[in-house]
Formats: structure tokens, C-alpha cells, sequence
């Protein structure tokens, strides 16, 4: 046998083995913390889901460490009545850190029916030792409150982290709010979330249940949780100041004074005590576009692709045509408006139907905005829709980018049954065209003729109608008077309206809430809230803050009890939205309550 050919069989029986080794579904999987203290203790562990009959451990240089001690578990499965049971073993070494650098533990194997498979690699952080302050179950870091002896603000803090602090406008940034702990957290209790003033917000989906994950920070090591992700478009210059985010939380310390020998046992020796925590404010720079600015551009900030086309060029009279635009990318999508198109005049244009497919999430907010337009031509003949530009600014390039569709020709031919002339469409030349049939009936039947010498005119008749119908312009022209001066009374309208819009926002979170729609109805309530002091108070929805909410209808002569369950209402309904698996009511009594309340504001607001 030549070399060649040799090589070649080599190669093919180290092909079909790595190709049994990823059917049989046999995986040696190693999973170790991410960050360590140097002194600190935790565990290595590596699963096999099959019994092996070896174990090749790694090397642990940079530790201490004791095993392998081999455990096993088991776990039945009902599918259709077909009962199945799988095993998994696992291999768990107690490693200890002896100095501070990153490690990368070498993989290890196991041996199972003849065959080996390896692990990942494990890398570790180990950073300058620092003992946590733990305490309760789970032994999971936090910071206290209220009386917060032996806890201090590096032991537990908040942040409100940005990918980016100087940004154009509409240009999106990731906003994350962070929570740091290292002591025992127990539970959560009253939340209060930014409300991004002066941004397009769009929350990312994150995990109901805030789950912590070892951190270094600052060369500390902490439990690290992320309350909450939001994609925000700056929506004017200059500097825009996040909010602080503020949490109560409760956290488990030990009982100080005289312990009871049963008290390590039974967790007595540790108490629940509660600290409110707040992040710093964030300061955004927001810079303006460059002054070049395209005549096509309408606000579109990201990197987009844009496609613009008709879906046919040959028709018959009034039949439709669709034209289709589609801007995809990354960018303020939901924010693009298209600057107008150019129809001749003959054709028949409808508003575009608009359909989003648009996720927010870790790249930010991605997908696609379609705009539809149906055309229907009326008449015969041959159109253009001129060429059509649309520009966006591309924020990471600095510059302006414009798309240019091509000119659409439509060449229109007469439907059956249509007897209109043909029309030919010339740029800057009236179109000219006969309507109708080109032959009159003569009108056939009784037909009634004055006598010669009378005359309407100076008549009683004509007396009786002169005076109605300046009776009829009077009245036309106090109804429109009247029509002018309320459609200029912007406030007076919003002021008059809130009570009418509050109701039907309030309708519609009632139908989410019966359909268990309770994000949709979460939302949906806080807009109503938000929405009717804003109309109430005429005041952009932006501008509005707790604290002024509370002087503008304290001057508007509502009681201060009534200000504060409205606030409290709030509070509570963006707790429930922002903060879900955290705490829970029952939603019905909380739009009732709702409800009450904007009832009691009208009943004693004084404009």
C-alpha cells in the first residue's frame, strides 16, 4: 500500500471518529467560578453523562486544591408513557486560590467503552483577597439598610452603567442597571426606576428572576445582577442627565449580643434588615448632526439597507399597484419616517400601511420597517414616479448616506368598460382629458315655464329667503368663530379631554388584564397614569416628574392625600412592570384603584 493511500485511511478513521464521538451524545462537561479571592475556597467540577471507567484530572497550578470526589445523580423521564432514566456523574475538586492573575485550568478526560473525551478549558480570575460579609442562606453578597451597622456602601451598591456617554442624536446606547453585593440578600422591596427623560426608551427582555453571577469590580470580587437593560435614543442635544435608580432591599446580618448555642443551627443568628441603596446620575452628551444635511433625511440614525420597488409596471386602469419600501438594519427604527414621494397627479395614492419587524436586544435594536403604498391609476396612459431619495446619518462614520431609488415607469391600458380618453402624463404640462360620455341626452318628461313678466326678484319669496340665509351666515360664521377659538385653545382642549382619554386607555389596559395579557396591561395602565396628568396639566409627558406633578396640582387645589395615592399608584403600577417575579397584587383592584383615584383629581382640580 503506498503512502498516499495510507494517509488517506488514517485520515478517513480519524473522520468516522469524530464523527461517533459527536453522535453518541457522550460530553464531558467543566464548569468552575469565574472570579476567585486569593485565600478563597470554591469547587471545580466536571460531569460525564455516562459512567466512565477513567478520569484524567487537570493540572492545578496557582492552587490548592483536594479530590476528585465522584458523586452521582439520577433523573426520570414520563414522555407518553415511556419511562426513561439517565444518570449523570460528576467529579468535583475543592480548589483554593494561593495569588492573584488569571488562570487557565487545562482540560481533563474521561474514558468511557474505550473512547476518550476531553473538556473545555476553565479560565479564572483571582484577584486580592478581601473576606465577603455573608450571612443567611446561600451565602450570596449584598449591602444593608435602616440600621446598617457592619455594612457599608462598598458592601452593597447600584449603577447605572452606559455603554457611552457621548452620542449624536438618535443614536442608540445601552443603558444597564447593575446591582453589587457582598452580603446575604434576602428579598427586594420598593423600586424606583429612571424614567430616561429626554430618551426614546425600549426595555430588553431580560430574565424575570435577577440571578447573580461572581464579578470583579475594581479588584474586589462581588455578586453581580442585572435589574434591568434598555436600549435609549437621545431625542435632543446637548447634556441629558439619567436619573438615579433607587432599590430597598433587605439582607441578612448577624444578630449582635448574647447567642444561643442552637442559634448557628436553626439560622438564628442572623436577622433581616432593610437599606435603601441609589446609583449616582448619569451625564449624556448629546452632539447635533452635522450641518450638511441631505434634503432626503428625516431623522434616521444607524446603518441601514433601503430597497424601494413597485410589484408591477404594466396595469389596467384601476387596478392596484403596491409600492414597497423597506429600510433594515440597526438604528432608531421605530422612529423613520419616510420623506414624500413625487405621484403624478392621475394617480390614485393611499396613505402607506406601515409593518415593523424590529427586536431589541443585545446589538440593539435590529430588524426591519416596511411602507406600503396602494396606487390605483384612474385614467390610460404612461407614468413616472420620479427618483426618490432617502438619507440616514451613520453615527460610528460621522457622515450622511443617501439611497436613490430608480425612476418607476407604469404604463396604464383601459379596463373593460372604461370609456375615459387616454392620458399622456408630460412633466410640467397640464394633462388634458374629456370626462364622461361625448354625447348629451335630451331631457325627456314635464317641464315648467314662467309667465312672461313675472319676476322673482323684489318678491315676497325672494324677501323670505334673503332674510334666511343671512340668518344662515350668521349662524355659520358664529359656529366656526366658535370652532376657531377651541381649536386654539390647545390647553383648554387637552384640559377638557384627559378625563374622556384617561377612561379609554383605561379601557384598553381593562381588555389586556381580562385577556392575562399583564405586561400589555402593565404598560398600557402606567400610559393612562402618565397620560392623564400630561393632558390635565398640558405639560410633554418628558417634562413630567414626581416632584412636579405634585406642585402643579397642589396649585390646582387638589388635596395632598390624593396626590400621593395617585403617585403611590404609580409607583406601584411601574414596580409591577419594571421589577416582575419581585412583587405581585392583584391587578384588577389595582385598576380600580386607579381609576378612583383620577376620579377624586377631578373632582376637586381647579383650572
Amino acid at each position: 500500500m503506498s503512502i498516499k493511500a495510507l494517509s488517506l485511511l488514517i485520515l478517513s478513521g480519524l473522520w468516522l471518529s469524530g464523527t461517533c464521538l459527536a453522535q453518541d451524545g457522550i460530553q464531558l462537561t467543566a464548569e468552575g467560578p469565574k472570579v476567585m479571592a486569593v485565600g478563597e475556597v470554591s469547587r471545580l467540577s466536571y460531569t460525564v453523562n455516562a459512567k466512565a471507567d477513567g478520569f484524567n484530572g487537570p493540572k492545578l497550578d496557582g492552587f490548592l486544591f483536594s479530590g476528585p470526589m465522584l458523586s452521582t445523580s439520577m433523573s426520570t423521564q414520563i414522555i407518553n408513557g415511556q419511562v426513561s432514566q439517565s444518570s449523570s456523574y460528576t467529579y468535583n475538586y475543592n480548589i483554593q486560590a494561593t495569588q492573584e492573575g488569571v488562570f487557565t485550568i487545562p482540560t481533563a478526560s474521561v474514558v468511557v467503552k474505550g473512547k476518550t473525551y476531553t473538556s473545555s478549558t476553565v479560565k479564572i480570575e483571582v484577584v486580592k483577597g478581601g473576606q465577603d460579609k455573608q450571612g443567611g442562606q446561600g451565602g450570596q453578597g449584598a449591602q444593608s439598610a435602616g440600621s446598617s451597622e457592619g455594612v457599608d456602601n462598598e458592601d452593597l451598591f447600584v449603577k447605572v452603567e452606559v455603554d457611552r456617554t457621548n452620542v449624536y442624536k438618535g443614536e442608540q446606547l445601552f443603558a444597564t442597571i447593575k446591582i453589587y453585593t457582598r452580603v446575604a440578600l434576602s428579598r427586594f422591596g420598593e423600586i424606583k426606576m429612571p424614567d430616561f427623560s429626554g430618551f426614546w426608551n425600549q426595555e430588553i427582555p431580560t430574565s424575570e428572576q435577577v440571578s447573580l453571577e461572581r464579578v470583579n469590580y475594581n479588584g474586589r470580587v462581588y455578586n453581580m445582577g442585572i435589574m434591568r437593560k434598555s436600549v435609549l435614543v437621545p431625542q435632543k442635544t446637548g447634556k441629558i442627565t439619567i436619573d438615579p435608580f433607587e432599590i430597598e432591599c433587605f439582607v441578612n446580618v448577624q444578630r449582635k449580643g448574647q447567642r444561643n448555642p442552637f442559634d448557628d443551627f436553626f439560622g438564628g443568628s442572623y436577622e433581616t434588615v432593610s437599606k435603601k441603596v441609589k446609583s449616582r446620575p448619569v451625564d449624556i452628551n448629546v452632539k447635533p448632526f452635522p450641518e450638511n444635511q441631505p434634503a432626503g433625511f428625516n431623522g434616521a440614525v444607524g446603518k441601514f439597507t433601503v430597497t424601494a420597488n413597485i410589484d408591477k409596471n404594466e396595469v389596467k386602469t384601476n387596478e392596484a399597484i403596491t409600492l414597497k419600501v423597506n429600510v433594515q438594519g440597526n438604528g432608531n427604527l421605530k422612529l423613520i419616517e419616510l420623506p414624500s414621494f413625487h405621484f403624478p397627479a392621475d394617480l390614485e395614492v393611499y396613505d402607506p400601511k406601515i409593518t415593523d419587524n424590529i427586536d431589541a436586544g443585545n446589538n440593539g435594536i435590529t430588524g426591519s420597517k416596511t411602507f406600503e403604498y396602494l396606487i390605483i391609476p384612474r385614467h390610460a396612459g404612461a407614468f413616472e414616479i420620479p427618483a426618490w431619495s432617502f438619507s440616514y446619518f451613520d453615527p460610528s462614520a460621522g457622515i450622511f448616506k443617501t439611497f436613490t431609488s430608480d425612476i418607476m415607469r407604469i404604463n396604464v391600458t383601459k379596463g373593460e368598460g372604461d370609456t375615459e380618453t387616454t392620458v399622456i402624463s408630460t412633466p410640467g404640462k397640464e394633462d388634458l382629458r374629456v370626462l364622461g360620455q361625448d354625447i348629451r341626452f335630451i331631457k325627456t318628461g314635464k317641464t315648467s315655464f314662467l309667465t312672461r313678466g313675472h319676476h322673482f326678484f323684489a318678491s315676497t319669496g325672494y324677501l323670505f329667503a334673503f332674510i334666511f340665509l343671512i340668518l344662515v351666515f350668521a349662524g355659520v360664521i358664529v359656529y366656526f368663530r366658535s370652532r376657531f377659538k377651541d381649536q386654539a385653545d390647545v390647553e383648554g382642549s387637552r384640559f377638557r379631554k384627559a378625563n374622556t382619554i384617561s377612561r379609554k386607555r383605561l379601557a384598553l389596559a381593562r381588555k389586556f388584564l381580562e385577556s392575562s395579557h399583564r405586561d400589555e396591561f402593565l404598560e398600557a395602565l402606567t400610559k393612562a397614569l402618565w397620560g392623564y396628568v400630561s393632558d390635565k396639566l398640558n405639560i410633554d409627558p418628558s417634562n413630567l416628574n414626581r416632584d412636579n406633578i405634585r406642585d402643579l396640582l397642589i396649585a390646582r387645589g387638589v388635596e395632598e392625600s390624593t396626590i400621593n395615592d395617585f403617585i403611590e399608584t404609580i409607583d406601584h403600577a411601574e414596580f409591577l412592570r419594571f421589577a416582575p417575579g419581585l412583587g405581585e397584587g392583584d391587578l384588577n383592584q389595582l385598576l380600580m384603584h386607579s381609576e378612583q383615584v383620577i376620579i377624586s383629581i377631578e373632582k376637586t382640580y381647579r383650572r
